[in-house]
């Protein structure tokens, strides 16, 4: 790797600043809950003790600790890579295995994923039979882990050796309009995923049923009926084989659309409650946040292939990383160039997530405004919401700037107070 390479340096620059980016706003976080364990917040008064609290706190320092040590490992990891000219060694090797270039990307992908899943292996043990078995949550035996590990693997192939094979195809077919066909083939490659994966791709992991009749069946088919949409595809899911954390959730499209209830869910809250909570999800769909989160991805993706496809053609981003290419031959080395790109835009997409982040959250205020308005219930959506946080041991208490960098959801206490205005203002 040469360091005065500029794609080098700008991945150097920015591999060091997201690297102390997060542990600052670790360490910031932590102080933060530190400062304020003890303190019971009025909304919790009554469902929340101290012994309580210094579990929640117990837990977010282990899963802190893990984080920032798996972190640190993989960054170590992908420097001494990239330092000791591995991906190189590894292109050099399979050259000399075969000279198909649809063999060689093959190969080259699926090594590069092979080795993070051993890599991983340690760490992801360690953390559903350590920390989640510890505080209750993990339920997976060993044998139920190795066997989706097998699957996650083999999906990953499968879908990725189809996604490659394309790639090569429209590089060899399209020279330097490439990036055009390659997004629309990710635009239906997304949508198909809409159909396949509940239908097929779920079901390899979790059993659904339909949701049995009852008083729950029938308060959430209201909602449905309410909200436009047709009461069927409610299942639940057997996700209490895992884990006892609890979600809910809407996926797929057209006949393949499907509501989705963790049994552990339906074990923790009331009907009314439950109702209250698949609202919210329902406002989602309804509030077009599902569409504009993939238009927002199609929009991106597209100016990242445009830029991509200028960027390929440059042999400075090759020799930087240890790969001596030719100019005549650069084009059958896209694929190396794409590895590298994501490779370097890592680093730098990290400073993006705060949008991300800020956007995801005004989502949720709106999907709770929804529910609440909805249902009329939103006293409802507030119980089950405390009992998804205290349930699932969630901090109480994140530093704002944290919040602001990183959360998808807004901490309880503010979506708390949120549905209590909205509560005042039906007053």
């Amino acid at each position: 790797m040469d360091i005065r390479n500029p794609f080098v340096i700008i991945f150097l620059v920015f591999f060091v600043a997201s690297t102390i980016t997060k542990l600052s706003l670790a360490f910031i976080n932590y102080f933060h809950r530190k400062k304020h364990l003890g303190v019971i917040p009025k909304e919790l008064e009554g469902r929340l003790d101290l012994e309580k609290m210094k579990k929640i706190d117990e837990y977010s320092n282990i899963k802190l600790i893990y984080s920032l040590c798996t972190m640190i490992i993989s960054r170590i990891i992908i420097l001494l890579f990239l330092c000791l000219g591995f991906y190189p060694w590894l292109v050099s090797v399979f050259n000399g295995w075969t000279q198909n270039l649809y063999f060689l990307v093959i190969l080259f992908f699926f090594t590069d994923d092979l080795l993070d899943t051993v890599l991983s292996i340690p760490g992801d043990l360690y953390f559903h039979f350590g920390i989640e078995k510890k505080f209750g949550f993990n339920k997976m035996t060993l044998g139920l882990w190795f066997s989706d590990l097998i699957k996650d693997l083999i999906l990953s192939f499968v879908i990725k050796a189809i996604m490659l094979i394309v790639l090569v195809f429209v590089f060899k077919t399209f020279a330097d309009m490439w990036w055009l066909p390659i997004w629309c083939f990710m635009i239906l490659f997304s949508l198909a995923m809409q159909v396949i994966y509940p239908q097929f791709i779920a079901p390899l992991f979790n059993k659904f049923s339909p949701l049995s009749d009852g008083e729950l069946r029938d308060k959430l088919t209201s909602l449905l009926v309410k909200s436009g949409y047709k009461p069927d595809g409610l299942f639940v899911v057997d996700s209490s084989k895992r884990s006892t954390h609890s979600n809910a959730y809407f996926t797929g499209m057209g006949k393949a659309k499907r509501i989705v209830l963790y049994d552990t869910l339906i074990e923790k809250m009331t009907p009314d409650e439950l109702t209250a909570v698949m609202g919210h999800e329902i406002g989602h769909r309804k509030k077009g946040h599902i569409l504009k989160n993939m238009i927002t991805s199609f929009v991106k993706s597209l100016v990242m292939l445009f830029l991509a496809s200028k960027l390929l053609t440059l042999s400075s981003l090759y020799n930087g990383f240890g790969f001596v290419i030719s100019a005549d031959h650069i084009n059958e080395a896209y694929y190396i160039g794409l590895f590298l790109l994501v490779i370097i835009f890592s680093p730098i997409s990290y400073f993006f997530q705060p949008f991300s982040a800020w956007r995801s959250r005004c989502h949720e205020y709106e999907a709770d405004r929804f529910s609440a308005e909805l249902t009329n219930i939103p006293e409802a959506l507030i119980e089950g919401l405390i009992k998804l946080n205290l349930d699932n041991l969630s901090n109480l208490y994140p530093a704002p700037s944290y919040v602001r960098f990183y959360a998808s959801h807004p901490p309880l206490l503010q979506r708390i107070a949120a549905l209590r205005k909205i509560q005042e203002e039906k007053k």
